[in-house]
């Protein structure tokens, strides 16, 4: 089994990246690179801390954003969705947590927003890639949930996949993919693992599927040296 997977739309000189399976841990993240290792304490939120090389670890929120070399920026997630942030022409990057919590509070969309005024960023030239996450097949939620949804401003067909009766089942990349548009970001531009770790349990750990708390996946990205 492999430790990470790549999508090769962030695979370019000058950046690294990787979302972690189930045997990637944290120390064995720190051996994929040369530099400082950052993460947060996520809080399903839409804090979005500035890093550099002297940055607290495990301040709280859920997105990490640099311009500075050697810092790898980390987020935890088990069936939320990880989103790393390129921008090639500024130089910078930024990973987001976004689970449906963060989701509705726009975290993706507002950390592009961030790179906007911190560093100049064009979201016409990012690149964004989507990580694994639970998938519309199994993601069921109750109406208290898909009815905040359902009345987000970026909410369009197929955000939610199917309901019946009181529950409903969320394709929360979809989401996403649709505030990401609405923030400037290409289509051509956003890649997207499209995996399940419900329906993976060999290479995922999946909170949903095994009730087990903690047992979380790490990604990163770094603006190498």
């Amino acid at each position: 089994m492999e430790e990470h997977l790549t999508l090769p739309l962030l695979s370019r000189l000058g950046f690294f990246h990787f979302f972690g399976t189930k045997e990637l841990n944290e120390e064995g993240a720190k051996g994929l690179h040369h530099g400082r290792s950052l993460r947060l304490t996520q809080v399903h939120g839409d804090g979005i801390v500035k890093a550099d090389t002297n940055t607290e670890n495990r301040l709280s929120g859920d997105a990490l954003m640099t311009d500075q070399a050697g810092v790898l920026l980390t987020i935890f997630t088990s069936d939320c969705l990880p989103v790393i942030i390129i921008d090639p022409h500024h130089h910078a990057i930024a990973i987001a947590h976004a689970g449906w919590r963060g989701s509705l509070l726009r975290i993706a969309a507002k950390t592009i927003f961030a790179m906007i005024k911190e560093y100049g960023s064009d979201p016409g030239v990012l690149l964004v890639g989507m990580g694994h996450r639970i998938g519309p097949c199994c993601f069921e939620v109750g109406s208290e949930v898909w009815e905040q949804i359902e009345n987000t401003p970026a909410y369009s067909d197929g955000v939610i996949a199917r309901k019946q009766g009181e529950k409903a089942w969320v394709n929360i990349a979809r989401l996403n993919r649709v505030q990401l548009l609405d923030a400037g970001v290409k289509p051509e531009n956003i890649a997207d693992a499209n995996i399940c770790t419900f329906c993976h349990p060999e290479t995922f750990n999946s909170y949903r599927r095994d009730h087990i708390k903690g047992q979380n996946m790490i990604s990163g990205v770094l603006l190498e040296k």
